[in-house]
């Protein structure tokens, strides 16, 4: 049973970041799909072995990642395809829940950095933007490595390591401003807005739906649509991590 969960989760997740990675979209069936298998199969475990505790912790860790998920899609922070995938994951294999969330946090960070380098590399003039505004702050940004070097005194490589993962991060920093600024928003014709875009008027990070194309071609002019780092595919990276190592933080750190 355990099993066939795990494999529903990972189709699902495979499925869904493959979906978004091409199309900017989260299908809702998958999530609901896998969070409606998920559900059953634990109502139906507990009622041949009288064991709640997978049903219960389905329910309230699912339920709760939904809520927390939901939330930071109204302050739009991500789709609520991505809030609905997660949970649906977790309602489904509720066990991982606290590895899952952490692994997720990990990779995310991870995949944003190399999407956003693979960005600016294909975006004319968003790397020099940002290396410009780097040259331009050099001294704060001197003086924040500079203090990331005091861990040297640590250890050798551990400060190296700091130092230069400091530097990686205001460099991706200002890469991220730059993109999200220039890159992440164009300005097109009504007419050429599809379903599924996402206008910048939107405040949750939703894309437009059919029956509101008609009314947006007949008004015309020109709109803002914005684009975001697909981070569909972080999710089925994220379930085999979790599957093979447990917590990503506490592997590195070797415990």
């Amino acid at each position: 049973m355990f099993d066939f969960l795990i494999l529903a989760a990972v189709f699902a997740c495979a499925s869904a970041g493959a979906w978004d990675l091409f199309t900017t979209d989260i299908p809702d069936e998958i999530p609901i799909l896998l969070a409606g298998i998920g559900i059953f199969t634990w109502f139906i475990y507990a009622g041949q072995t009288m064991i709640y505790t997978n049903i219960t912790n389905s329910i309230i860790y699912g339920t709760l990642s939904l809520l927390t998920g939901f939330v930071l899609y109204k302050k739009g922070f991500w789709g609520l395809g991505d809030a609905a995938l997660m949970s649906a994951v977790i309602y489904a294999i509720p066990q991982i829940t606290l590895n899952f969330t952490v692994n997720i946090v990990f990779v995310g960070a991870f995949y944003s950095a190399i999407y956003a380098i693979i960005y600016s590399i294909k975006t004319p003039g968003i790397l020099k933007m940002a290396l410009d505004d780097i040259k331009k702050y050099k001294l704060w940004f001197l003086i924040t490595v500079a203090i990331s070097s005091l861990s040297l005194f640590i250890n050798i490589i551990y400060g190296i390591s700091m130092m230069v993962f400091t530097a990686g991060l205001l460099i991706f920093w200002r890469l991220s401003v730059h993109i999200e600024k220039h890159g992440f928003k164009r300005s097109i014709p009504a007419s050429d807005v599809r379903e599924g875009d996402v206008l910048l008027e939107y405040k949750e990070w939703r894309g437009i739906k059919k029956h509101e194309l008609k009314a947006l071609h007949e008004k015309g002019g020109f709109v803002t649509v914005k684009e975001g780092v697909r981070f569909g595919p972080v999710f089925p990276i994220a379930l085999i991590i979790t599957l093979i190592y447990g917590n990503l933080f506490l592997h590195l750190l070797g415990l």
